[in-house]
C-alpha cells in the first residue's frame, strides 16, 4: 500500500497550529473541535464530521479506523499503531516516522 504523505503531511501542520484541538483519546469531539489523528485525516479529506464521512459512499457506516487507514494508505497494524496510541506526542512521532518512510516510497 502506498502512503499518502500529502494527507499525512496537512494532518501533522494541522496539528501543529492547533495541538489543544489534538487528543488521541476520541476520533471526534461531539462538537467537532478536538480530533485524533484518524479524525484530523477524515476531516481535512472529506471536509466532513466523522460521523458522517464514515457514511460516504457505501450504504453501511465504517468505522473512523477503517476510513482514516485507507485515507492515509496505511496497513492494519500500521493504523492500529498509531490510532490507538494515547500519548499525543508519541502518536506524532509516530506519524512523523511514517511520512519519512512515505518520502522515501516515491
Amino acid at each position: 500500500m502506498t502512503y499518502n504523505t500529502d494527507l499525512m503531511l496537512q494532518v501533522r501542520n494541522q496539528i501543529r497550529m492547533e495541538p489543544e484541538r489534538h487528543r488521541q483519546a476520541a476520533f471526534e469531539s461531539f462538537c467537532g473541535t478536538t480530533r485524533c489523528i484518524a479524525g484530523w485525516a477524515i476531516f481535512i479529506a472529506t471536509g466532513q464530521q466523522v460521523d458522517v464521512a464514515c457514511n460516504l459512499g457505501t450504504s453501511y457506516w465504517q468505522h473512523p479506523e477503517t476510513v482514516g487507514a485507507k485515507l492515509l494508505g496505511l496497513n492494519e497494524k500500521e493504523a492500529g499503531a498509531i490510532f490507538y496510541e494515547l500519548d499525543e506526542g508519541k502518536a506524532l512521532a509516530k506519524l512523523d516516522a511514517l511520512i519519512e518512510k512515505g518520502k522515501n516510497q516515491r
